[in-house]
């Protein structure tokens, strides 16, 4: 190697060490706050971080979770939370509740009092808008629950950063699937008297391109800043059991219409499945073992119940990604025919029924009319 190549590969392996060092002392913001370090002493402290972070990455720390942020895809690249444990309510508890008051006797925490909001704090030039999130059959998707998140308004508020908690999630997959799956977290969080740790985020799995042969990652962008849509979500679980021994879940999830429900089992898979495609660790200070010690986690799922609950607006938007994942006029209106049967469906599915046979150029659209009712609200 000549000298001059010797020095440049030389300075370039010590930029590379020093911009990694610049990245990791300068990148972490506290949500809705200016910028602050992130050294090793704070993630020791924090409870979320007990079996280490995912990678240390534009991190964020707000009040109920730990984000690392993707620049160049304008979302997180996770996020992590710990979900304590959940004591089965007493009768003083269920008579509070009654009342109106199930936060526990603190102030009344409301998801209506919370905006998503772009985090000032990210550069502009890496920031996404609500404007971003227009497209039809895309949502807001939370990583960390908003409903999980009831200490204070303001930890509430700040699950709806659009750079630390968001993704574009499809709406129907949000509401229905995703939604069971986060009803399935909070269920769980009765049975780990140490806590339940939870990682989630995107993923972007490679396909076969049939014409070329060759595995490829292929995703959508949108709005004017480029916001990726990720092709699947995944969502890690942490229990720990007074006795200290551990229970470790994966689920991934396509971000698209599920038109028919599945045990949430069908989505389980090994951990490493998860490491391998989004190039982080899950849990890594357990999995070097000084967090397990000699004992692996047992398989969360061949222990406890992983079933978790619909909404009630669950139903009408399983319905809107029937129409949603119809791709031709004959599957559109065999999915019509089928929803007539069923009897009264809600104006949002109609609504969406209309717009994917206009999309479709059925000439005689018109009469494909749905019975309708009201739309429930979403919540949680």
């Amino acid at each position: 190697m000549s000298r001059a190549l010797s020095a440049f590969a030389t300075a370039a392996v010590f930029g590379a060490a020093a911009a990694t060092m610049f990245n990791y002392e300068s990148s972490v913001v506290d949500a809705q706050s200016s910028p602050r370090s992130f050294g090793e002493a704070d993630t020791s402290e924090s409870p979320m971080a007990a079996y280490g972070l995912p990678s240390n990455v534009n991190l964020v720390r707000a009040r109920g979770y730990i984000s690392s942020l993707n620049h160049e895809r304008r979302i997180p690249n996770w996020v992590m939370e710990r979900i304590p444990h959940t004591k089965p309510k007493s009768k003083k508890d269920a008579d509070s509740a009654a009342a109106g008051d199930d936060n526990g006797g603190k102030a009344a925490v409301s998801r209506t009092e919370s905006k998503f909001y772009s985090d000032e704090t990210v550069p502009e030039m890496f920031r996404s808008t609500n404007a971003d999130y227009n497209k039809r059959g895309l949502s807001r998707g939370h990583l960390a629950p908003a409903q999980f998140h009831k200490n204070s308004q303001e930890e509430m508020n700040e699950t709806f950063n659009l750079s630390a908690n968001i993704v574009p999630q499809d709406m129907t997959m949000n509401a229905c699937d995703w939604y069971r799956l986060e009803s399935m977290t909070k269920k769980l969080s009765k049975e780990f008297e140490k806590g339940l740790w939870v990682v989630s985020g995107p993923l972007f799995v490679p396909i076969l391109d049939m014409k070329s042969g060759k595995n490829m990652v292929s995703y959508e962008v949108v709005g004017t800043h480029n916001v990726a849509v990720p092709t699947h979500m995944f969502k890690c679980l942490l229990g720990v059991k007074e006795d200290n021994k551990k229970y470790l879940g994966c689920f991934v999830m396509p971000n698209e219409p599920i038109t028919e429900e599945q045990p949430l089992t069908q989505y389980s898979v090994p951990s490493t499945y998860v490491e391998r495609v989004a190039g982080i660790r899950i849990f890594p200070e357990a999995s070097r073992g000084t967090g397990w010690g000699a004992t692996a986690p047992a398989d969360l799922c061949r222990n406890f119940e992983c079933k978790g609950s619909y909404a009630a607006f669950s139903k009408s938007f399983r319905q809107v990604g029937r129409v949603r994942a119809a791709t031709t006029e004959g599957q559109v209106k065999l999915v019509y025919a089928q929803l007539y049967q069923e009897g009264s469906v809600d104006a949002a599915v109609d609504r969406e029924l209309q717009a994917k046979l206009k999309e479709l150029g059925v000439t005689d659209a018109g009469k494909y009319q749905l019975k309708t009712t009201p739309t429930p609200s979403k919540g949680g």
